[in-house]
């Protein structure tokens, strides 16, 4: 499922550098979408609001 999500790698410095801030803004929102979705299957789908 996450094979086809574009990320870019390198830390925001190198990013900063190349002229890439935009690009690595955009794959550090979808991480941190895939990393909420992924935190009810983590905790066992606990309710916790």
């Amino acid at each position: 499922m996450f094979a086809n999500t574009p990320m870019y790698y390198p830390s925001i410095e190198y990013a900063k550098e190349k002229n890439e801030l935009e690009l690595w803004r955009e794959s550090h929102n979808i991480k941190q979408g895939h990393a909420q979705a992924e935190v009810p299957e983590q905790l066992g789908g606990m309710n916790l609001g």
